[in-house]
C-alpha cells in the first residue's frame, strides 16, 4: 500500500511539473508576441525657440513599434525635473511645441519614444535659446489689471482695463482707474471713470493727462509731482511685457475746490 502511494505521489509531481512548464511556455509565447526586437531610433532634426515656447521636429525609425513620441525640456543639461510634451500622433516625422518657457533663457531638449512593450528610448540632448517677447498691442488691449492702491490709511481694490484704439495704437482708453468712484458704482460700463491715455511703446509708458472728468459733477482726475505739491499727468509704467503695470506717481480725484482722494505712488497691478 505504501508503495502504491509513492507511485501516485510521483505521478502528481510529474503532472505538476508539466503544468508549470505549460504556464512558463504560455508566458514565453506572450512575451515573444510583444517583444520589440530591435529598438526604434529617435532623433531631433530641428529646434526653434520663440519667446515662451520651442518648436521641436524629429524622426522615428519605426513608428509601428511606438505608442508615444514627444519631447522633454529641462533647465539643466542632465534633464533633471524635465517637463514633457507629447505629439498628437505617432508618425515617422513628428512636431511638438514645448510651452510655458521663460523668455531669453537656455533650455535643454531631448526627444523620446515609448515602445509597445513600455520601454523608453531617448535622443541626444540639444540646446535652444528662447527669444525676447514681442511687445505689441496684444499684450495690452482688452486686458484687466487688478491690485490695490492706498491713500495712506486705507487700501482700495482696483480693477483697471485698457482698450487700445484700433486705428491708432498710441491711443488707449483707461477704464475704472479711480477705485473710489468705482466703489460707488461709477464705472465704465455706465459711462463713468473713462480716461484717455497715450502709449509710448518705446519706453513702455502710458500717460494720462490730468484734468479729465470722472463723469460725476465737475470732479476730475489728476496726478501729482514727486514733491506732492503740483498737479501732473499720471504715468503708468508697463513691465514684464504687459503682465504688470505700476502707477508711478501719486494720483487722485477732486474738484477745483479740493482733492477728494489722493493715492500713494507705486501701486502695482497684475494682468488677469
Amino acid at each position: 500500500m505504501k508503495k502504491f502511494d509513492k507511485i501516485i505521489s510521483c505521478v502528481a509531481i510529474v503532472a505538476a511539473l508539466a503544468s508549470c512548464n505549460s504556464v512558463s511556455d504560455d508566458k514565453a509565447d506572450i512575451d515573444a508576441r510583444y517583444a520589440i526586437g530591435e529598438m526604434p531610433a529617435i532623433a531631433i532634426t530641428n529646434v526653434k525657440g520663440e519667446s515662451s515656447s520651442a518648436m521641436v521636429t524629429g524622426v522615428v525609425s519605426d513608428p509601428s513599434k511606438v505608442v508615444e513620441v514627444g519631447v522633454r525640456v529641462s533647465e539643466s543639461e542632465d534633464m533633471a525635473d524635465a517637463a514633457s510634451w507629447s505629439a498628437e500622433e505617432v508618425a515617422a516625422e513628428f512636431a511638438v511645441v514645448a510651452k510655458k518657457l521663460a523668455p531669453l533663457s537656455t533650455y535643454y531638449v531631448q526627444a523620446y519614444v515609448i515602445t509597445n512593450d513600455n520601454q523608453t528610448v531617448l535622443s541626444t540632448v540639444q540646446t535652444v535659446e528662447t527669444s525676447s517677447p514681442v511687445f505689441s498691442v496684444a499684450q495690452l488691449d482688452g486686458r484687466t489689471y487688478v491690485g490695490t492702491v492706498s491713500d495712506g490709511e486705507n487700501s482700495y481694490d482696483l480693477a483697471m482695463t485698457l482698450q487700445v484704439d484700433e486705428e491708432d495704437s498710441t491711443k488707449v482708453k483707461v477704464l475704472n482707474l479711480d477705485p473710489y468712484f468705482a466703489g460707488y458704482g461709477y464705472v465704465a460700463d455706465l459711462g463713468y471713470n473713462i480716461f484717455e491715455g497715450v502709449i509710448d511703446w518705446t519706453n513702455k509708458v502710458i500717460t494720462i493727462e490730468q484734468g479729465q472728468l470722472v463723469g460725476y459733477d465737475n470732479v476730475f482726475i489728476f496726478g501729482m509731482d514727486e514733491a506732492g505739491e503740483n498737479y501732473d499727468d499720471i504715468y503708468l509704467d508697463i513691465q514684464n511685457y504687459g503682465e504688470t503695470i505700476v502707477i508711478r506717481n501719486m494720483y487722485g480725484v477732486g474738484d477745483e475746490d479740493e482733492p477728494w482722494m489722493i493715492y500713494e505712488p507705486g501701486g502695482t497691478l497684475s494682468a488677469q
